[in-house]
């Protein structure tokens, strides 16, 4: 089984019916004649997630980058905000989309309804840290204050 992949990007392919793993095994065979990142939506959350476990099964290229978009899961009604590790895998996927030339992205029909913020803004906010990096730490908490925390001697809430 080799899934037609669309010759152009204005006609995206559509596959719908598939029964078991047969979607992320189309999937990960697409992602292997795929030129550039391969974008897969999904009905749920849920749905996502078990494609991903897929799709990671079915590859040839385990270090093929599969990047998950995950829904905020609250709505907006809700007096609380999503779970940071939510936020912070939604952010972690957008910073990647920058330089993503070849990979998949996994996510739910409901999340691409919503508006991003611009991307410029996600570069001009974001603070990447790297290991074995030296760290000016009076820039640091600068940075830090300037983006709404306090500088405190001891850590008591979040």
């Amino acid at each position: 089984m080799v899934p037609l992949l669309p010759r152009s990007q204005a006609k995206p392919a559509q596959w719908g019916n598939c029964v078991g793993g047969a979607t992320g095994y189309a999937v990960a065979r697409a992602f292997n004649q795929a030129t550039s990142p391969l974008v897969v939506i999904t009905a749920n959350v849920q749905a996502a997630a078990r494609l991903i476990e897929e799709i990671r099964f079915f590859l040839d290229d385990q270090s093929a980058e599969i990047l998950s978009f995950p829904d905020w899961e609250t709505l907006p009604y809700d007096v609380f905000s999503p779970l940071p590790e939510l936020v912070s895998q939604r952010l972690l996927t957008l910073h990647r989309l920058r330089n993503l030339a070849q990979g998949i992205i996994v996510a739910p029909v409901a999340t691409l309804m919503q508006r991003l913020l611009p991307a410029e803004f996600l570069d001009a906010n974001s603070l990447l840290l790297k290991l074995g990096e030296e760290l000016d730490l009076d820039a640091f908490r600068q940075r830090l204050e300037a983006s709404g925390y306090q500088c405190v001697s001891q850590v008591m809430t979040h």
